[in-house]
């Protein structure tokens, strides 16, 4: 799903132990050694802090720039090319049926069939799901905020808030579906994604999008799998108080929360952006599904608009 570029770095790490047991600092320059392409320019970064009301739930690592670095990144911003993730089907085993509007009748990858595939609504309420975040999606890349304010516009909020009425989870800073790797759209009430000339890195996903930077959400602990269902095996549910790291792609901001139904909005440090530094957050989630989160700040007006690139969602069949 992203195209990928080889670099060799080297880094030193140097850890202080606070007289509080519960804190940890740790200041590195190691990047993630998740490998992105990027297109130009430089590794993001940047200092950060947590301002979660529990400090024991909290370590920090930033990012050591010199100056000549500092300067650097600010006039240019790394760009990663992605692209929209692909459908999840409940019934991933099943072959995936439709129907001629104008005959009527209906079709598989094999051809023609005598009526709808089994579980055919299942199919229409996953196609539906997805449209429906894709769809947002592109009203969230072809905003321009014609007013020149870094706030989506009123036609956007909207339309975020009516895919946040639809799909409401029970408890949304809990949900397993927090967990991956994403793309930020918005970023800290600013658009931080565009259209990309690039072709799409496959033929499944549309047209591809250009990203400065990835966030990955991850437990503290080692992945956590749910007991296997009819529909594959797939995360389990975070729980009270567990922790869980939110990452920068390029090891710019590496915070450790515990998850919590308070639902706080927590800023986890900052990372420049074309030269604006931007803080990145996490809480404050008011949606979340296999491809989009969405989060909002103290104010209630729209922080993030992250875009799954991982295929986690997915889920394992056996």
């Amino acid at each position: 799903m992203i195209h990928i570029g080889t670099t060799i770095l080297t880094y030193c790490c140097v850890l202080f132990t606070s007289a509080n047991n519960h804190l940890a600092l740790s200041f590195t320059t190691t990047p993630s050694t998740a490998a992105y392409r990027t297109r130009r320019g430089p590794r993001d970064g940047g200092h950060h802090h947590c301002t979660s009301p529990h400090p024991s739930y909290c370590s920090y690592s930033t990012a050591l720039r010199s100056t000549d670095q500092q300067q650097q990144q600010q006039e240019t911003t790394p760009t990663i090319i992605i692209e929209r993730p692909v459908i999840h089907w409940t019934v991933p085993i099943q072959k995936i049926g439709w129907q001629d509007e104008e005959t009527g009748k209906w079709y598989d990858e094999d051809g023609l069939r005598k009526g709808p595939p089994q579980n055919y609504w299942r199919q229409k309420l996953d196609q539906r799901a997805y449209d429906q975040d894709m769809d947002l999606l592109t009203k969230t890349i072809d905003n321009h905020n014609p007013d020149g304010v870094t706030r989506v516009d009123a036609a956007l909020d909207a339309a975020i808030r009516d895919v946040e009425g639809k799909n409401s989870v029970r408890y949304p800073s809990r949900n397993r579906n927090l967990l991956g790797k994403w793309a930020p759209v918005y970023l800290a009430g600013a658009k931080v994604a565009t259209p990309s000339p690039a072709p799409p890195v496959d033929d499944g996903g549309g047209v591809a999008i250009a990203v400065p930077l990835t966030v990955e959400i991850f437990r503290a602990a080692g992945r956590k799998l749910a007991p296997k269902n009819h529909y594959g095996v797939f995360d389990a549910s975070l729980v009270e108080g567990e922790e869980v790291t939110v990452r920068t792609g390029d090891g710019g901001v590496e915070v450790t929360v515990g998850a919590s139904v308070e639902n706080l909005p927590l800023i986890m440090g900052s990372t420049v952006v074309g030269g604006v530094d931007r803080v990145v957050q996490f809480g404050g989630v008011t949606y979340v599904s296999d491809y989009l989160l969405v989060q909002r700040d103290r104010d209630g007006g729209v922080s993030d608009i992250w875009l799954r690139i991982d295929d986690a969602y997915l889920g394992k069949n056996t």
